[in-house]
Protein backbone atom coordinates (compact mmCIF):
# COMPACT_ATOMS: atom_id res chain seq x y z
CA UNK A 1 0.00 0.00 0.00
CA UNK A 2 1.24 3.44 -0.88
CA UNK A 3 1.32 5.53 2.30
CA UNK A 4 1.86 8.78 0.40
CA UNK A 5 -1.62 9.01 -1.16
CA UNK A 6 -4.29 11.22 0.36
CA UNK A 7 -7.15 9.97 2.49
CA UNK A 8 -9.69 10.91 -0.20
CA UNK A 9 -7.74 9.06 -2.89
CA UNK A 10 -7.47 5.98 -0.63
CA UNK A 11 -11.21 6.14 0.09
CA UNK A 12 -11.93 6.31 -3.65
CA UNK A 13 -9.76 3.26 -4.33
CA UNK A 14 -11.41 1.36 -1.48
CA UNK A 15 -14.89 2.16 -2.79
CA UNK A 16 -13.84 0.92 -6.24
CA UNK A 17 -12.57 -2.37 -4.74
CA UNK A 18 -15.73 -2.80 -2.65
CA UNK A 19 -17.96 -2.18 -5.68
CA UNK A 20 -16.39 -5.16 -7.48
CA UNK A 21 -17.09 -7.57 -4.60
CA UNK A 22 -20.30 -9.55 -4.43
CA UNK A 23 -22.80 -8.53 -1.73
CA UNK A 24 -22.74 -10.38 1.58
CA UNK A 25 -25.74 -11.01 3.82
CA UNK A 26 -25.66 -10.33 7.53
CA UNK A 27 -25.75 -14.07 8.23
CA UNK A 28 -22.75 -14.68 5.95
CA UNK A 29 -20.84 -11.86 7.62
CA UNK A 30 -21.58 -13.32 11.06
CA UNK A 31 -20.43 -16.77 9.89
CA UNK A 32 -17.20 -15.25 8.56
CA UNK A 33 -16.60 -13.37 11.82
CA UNK A 34 -17.25 -16.50 13.90
CA UNK A 35 -14.93 -18.55 11.68
CA UNK A 36 -12.17 -15.98 12.04
CA UNK A 37 -12.69 -15.74 15.79
CA UNK A 38 -12.51 -19.53 16.08
CA UNK A 39 -9.60 -20.15 13.70
CA UNK A 40 -7.27 -17.23 14.31
CA UNK A 41 -4.90 -16.82 17.21
CA UNK A 42 -3.68 -13.59 18.66
CA UNK A 43 -0.04 -13.23 19.65
CA UNK A 44 -1.02 -13.51 23.31
CA UNK A 45 -2.99 -16.74 22.75
CA UNK A 46 -0.12 -18.18 20.72
CA UNK A 47 2.42 -17.34 23.42
CA UNK A 48 0.18 -18.84 26.11
CA UNK A 49 -0.16 -22.06 24.11
CA UNK A 50 3.60 -22.24 23.61
CA UNK A 51 4.20 -21.72 27.33
CA UNK A 52 1.67 -24.43 28.25
CA UNK A 53 3.32 -26.89 25.85
CA UNK A 54 6.77 -25.94 27.14
CA UNK A 55 5.70 -26.45 30.74
CA UNK A 56 4.29 -29.90 29.91
CA UNK A 57 7.47 -30.95 28.09
CA UNK A 58 9.83 -29.49 30.68
CA UNK A 59 7.83 -31.17 33.46
CA UNK A 60 8.16 -34.54 31.68
CA UNK A 61 11.91 -34.00 31.23
CA UNK A 62 12.26 -33.03 34.90
CA UNK A 63 10.42 -36.16 36.08
CA UNK A 64 12.41 -38.37 33.69
CA UNK A 65 15.65 -36.85 34.98
CA UNK A 66 14.67 -37.49 38.58
CA UNK A 67 13.70 -41.10 37.84
CA UNK A 68 16.94 -41.74 35.91
CA UNK A 69 19.16 -40.11 38.54
CA UNK A 70 17.59 -42.03 41.42
CA UNK A 71 18.41 -45.46 39.96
Amino acid sequence: MNSKISFQKRAGLDMKILSTQSPVTLEEAKEQANWLRKNSLSKVKTLKLIMIKFKKVSHKIFITTIICCNR
